[in-house]
């Protein structure tokens, strides 16, 4: 129960016990029995009155006094957006640059965010790293990349794709004795390293390649 609920059911029971028990005040004029009860109910009325006037107030005030505590002061310090996550936008993927019908790079759409799950527009650079992994074999690096945090910046987009960095991850000719098929999964890590505090976030996408036979 909370302090204001306390503290009327306290202020209740004084008013229930006033009315149950007599009330002896004032002068005793009266010219018989029901004069003296009308007297008593009247004084109980007014009592009853009186306190219900003082409740009132001082729920009020207590109201006031919750509303006050529960505002946060026009002092506090604001918290500072802060890089915690990254993650690659669902347009990530290969794209055929040439329009040869074979993949020339990995298009990476970088979106960093605070700790509020908002973007983050911040300093940092960023390394790709596009891995193929196929059952049987150990995984074959086919290419990296570092982005220092100059080409990330040049890299901003904001348009009707969302907001994130665009950096394009060239892909080199892949030797088509180490890879079945002409759709080749593979698996693109790409780490991001902010640029004020040092620290890197990671974040993987399977990413699908078209690299069909010349």
């Amino acid at each position: 129960m909370t302090t204001t609920a306390t503290r009327r059911a306290r202020l209740c029971l004084a008013l229930t016990m006033l009315i149950i028990a007599p009330v002896g005040c004032g002068k005793k004029n009266y010219l018989n029995e029901n004069d003296r009860l009308r007297a008593q109910n009247l004084a109980l009325q007014q009592e009853v009155d009186r306190l219900e006037r003082s409740l009132d107030a001082r729920l009020l005030e207590l109201s006031a006094a919750d509303a006050s505590a529960t505002q946060p002061s026009a002092d506090a310090p604001a918290e500072l957006p802060t890089l915690t996550n990254i993650d690659l936008d669902r347009y990530t993927s290969a794209v055929d640059l040439d329009n040869d019908g074979r993949d020339d790079a990995v298009r990476i759409y970088v979106r960093t965010f605070d700790q509020k799950g908002r973007f983050l527009l911040t300093a940092g650079s960023v390394d790709a790293q596009l891995v193929l992994i196929q059952p049987g074999t150990e995984p074959v690096v086919l290419t990296e990349r570092h982005y220092d945090a100059y080409i990330v910046d040049q890299a901003y987009r904001s348009g009707f794709l969302g907001t994130h960095h665009s950096l394009d991850l060239p892909l080199p000719d892949v030797d088509k004795t180490k890879v079945s098929g002409d759709k080749v999964e593979t698996t693109l890590k790409v780490v991001f390293t902010d640029a004020r505090h040092g620290r890197s976030f990671e974040v993987q996408k399977p990413v699908l390649l078209r690299l069909p036979t010349r």
